[in-house]
């Protein structure tokens, strides 16, 4: 396949969607970001030239695409569903290959591990795998469009930064769940924005497949051990609960129109053993083909000295 340099980014304005810009202007690709009209976001790197603002149509959507070799969507979980007229008018006009917006998560399908529960355990896998689904179904009469999947685990740096890993820093207090021994594969959001670049630059490799990316692979005690490290205070105050009552506190959140309960799902999909969120386990990654690998401690260390 011929080299992708034209890339077409949806959801730039967002945290992942800012660190994927930015990895791929510095990987000097031709990029352009589609954005809706009225929008007032900026986007620094990019020629005004270059940002195609319209109404989200699928007209739209085949005259801002034609002419791209790639296009990257970084939708947030609350508009997943959006992708599907992106991807069938990118398949329409010819662009060569799409990465849809599976950051995160973990595996769902047998081809990666063999774990039913992984599907369920964080609510919006179900909108992603029906994106999965309907790409794969446009793909399959589009040939000359492929596709390829990135799950890479939770953004680590981001995780950290709201809390989701039971440590409170200002507080010096630790909430560990089921002892906070299991282990769980995440990446550093940036780490996410080098490895889209890095696929794309390969692009006889990856096609039409769902890659599992790791940054690391780290438990709860971990984590607290690299912060009492990067602090230098080593006393906090560490309780104990099971995963199990964090889900179920995300669940009543959730019922109570509280979205933030979401967070709590997805932590309890992390501190459970069980729900494939430690697929390096399987041997499948391929970060090592794409370069890209995370430290916890220089991680934490920057993170607290942010602070």
């Amino acid at each position: 396949m011929a080299a992708l340099k034209k890339v077409t980014v949806v959801g730039a304005a967002g945290n992942l969607g800012q660190c994927i810009l930015r990895e791929l202007i510095a990987s000097q690709y031709d990029v352009t970001v589609m954005s809706r009209i009225g929008s007032t976001s900026t986007f620094e790197g990019v020629a005004e030239q270059n940002v195609i603002r319209g109404e989200y149509t699928p007209e739209f959507f085949r005259k801002a695409l034609l002419g791209q070799d790639a296009l990257v969507l970084a939708i947030g979980s609350g508009a997943l569903d959006a992708q599907k007229a992106i991807i069938e008018a990118a398949a329409e006009v010819g662009v060569r290959r799409i990465l849809p917006s599976e950051f995160g998560g973990t595996p769902r399908r047998a081809k990666d591990i063999s774990n039913p529960t992984s599907l369920n355990a964080i609510p919006f896998n179900h909108g992603k795998k029906t994106i999965a689904d309907h790409l794969e179904k446009v793909v399959a009469t589009h040939p000359k469009t492929t596709w390829t999947a990135v799950v890479s685990g939770p953004f680590f740096d981001w995780c950290l930064e709201y809390d989701l890993f039971g440590c409170n820093i200002k507080n010096r207090r630790a909430t560990l769940y089921d002892q906070g021994t299991t282990r769980f594969d995440c990446t550093n959001i940036g780490t996410v924005g080098k490895a889209v670049a890095r696929i794309l630059s390969m692009p006889d490799k990856f096609q039409n497949e769902r890659i599992l990316i790791s940054g690391m692979a780290v438990t709860q005690l971990e984590i607290l051990e690299a912060l009492k490290h990067a602090i230098g205070f080593k006393d906090w105050d560490v309780s104990y609960l099971t995963a199990e009552s964090l889900r179920q506190e995300g669940n009543e959140r959730m019922a109570k129109n509280d979205f933030n309960g979401v967070l709590d799902i997805i932590g309890a999909s992390l501190f459970q053993a069980g729900n494939g969120s430690y697929y390096s386990a399987t041997g499948n990654l391929v970060s090592e083909q794409l370069g890209v690998k995370d430290d916890l401690y220089q991680t934490v260390k920057k993170y607290v000295h942010s602070l």
